[in-house]
This record gives structure tokens, C-alpha cells and sequence, in this order.
């Protein structure tokens, strides 16, 4: 039985997929902090900062 809160499995990534998100230069140990940012997130940021720089958004 499935509870109504728990993901299905088939719609997680796989763990390559997941792994190709995160990129760190050199060895890198997580020890209770934020983390790496998935590389998605750091493109989203990068066109946002673009966009401010370039004057065709406000970022917000």
C-alpha cells in the first residue's frame, strides 16, 4: 500500500541524470552546509544576471 504522500519511483531521475546536475572543481565534501547548486539552477541565474545586465529585465 502507497501511502498518499510517497513519490513514485518511476518519476525519479536516475542517479547518472542526477549526477550531471552537480559539479564541483576538485574533491568536495558536503559537511552540513548548502550544497553544490544544480547546474539547472546556476543557467536559470546566469540569463537572470544576463538579462539585468543587458537592461531587458529586472530580475525580479
Amino acid at each position: 500500500m502507497k501511502a498518499d504522500n510517497m513519490v513514485d519511483p518511476s518519476e525519479l531521475a536516475s542517479a547518472a541524470s542526477a549526477h550531471e546536475q552537480f559539479q564541483a572543481d576538485g574533491i568536495y565534501l558536503n559537511t552540513a552546509s548548502l550544497g553544490l547548486p544544480p547546474r539547472s539552477s546556476l543557467e536559470t541565474l546566469r540569463a537572470v544576471l544576463d538579462g539585468m545586465r543587458e537592461g531587458r529585465s529586472t530580475g525580479l
